[in-house]
């Protein structure tokens, strides 16, 4: 009986820290543009209530010119650049966080123009009868500013997946 409830516990707590995301988790295909192909987007973001735990801020953030380019560099592997032209946040709180010191800005706003990112993916496997395809992104990130006011003291700098 003693094991059972254990394990009822273990779930509770595993499954408890879903609730704690912030926005959907993004599973990206593995299909990749064919080679001598680009592929472009065009877009915008508004996330409502985003929360920035690193920075201390809380607020709507809205993103334009959005800018995608994927560039097929094989038959297996593409690049992909991507740039926001230029992001608004409007803080609606400010709480303590570890890089709340950093920012240098008053009032409830602050715009700054979004960095460049790059990201390389490889198909190293690809889809068949009983598994899924594989192909991982590598990315890394360019500043394009360097105020410590702007957007960009509370986004991705680099990341592997």
């Amino acid at each position: 009986m003693r094991p059972r409830w254990s394990c009822l516990w273990i779930c509770i707590l595993l499954c408890s820290a879903v609730f704690a995301q912030d926005r959907p988790l993004v599973t990206e295909k593995t299909d990749t543009v064919p080679l001598g192909r680009i592929r472009t987007e065009l877009g915008f973001d508004f996330l409502q209530n985003a929360v920035y735990r690193v920075s201390g801020l809380e607020g709507d953030l809205t993103r334009l010119a959005v800018i995608s380019l994927r560039i097929g560099a094989g038959k297996k592997a593409e690049i992909h650049l991507f740039w926001t032209a230029q992001q608004f946040l409007n803080v609606s709180r400010r709480f303590p966080a570890p890089n709340s010191h950093l920012l240098d800005f008053s009032g409830n706003s602050t715009s700054d123009v979004g960095d460049l990112f790059m990201e390389t993916k490889l198909r190293f496997a690809d889809e068949s009868g009983r598994r899924p395809a594989f192909g991982p992104p590598t990315s890394g990130g360019w500043a394009t500013t360097k105020r410590t006011s702007s957007v960009r003291c509370w986004s991705r700098s680099t990341f592997v997946i």
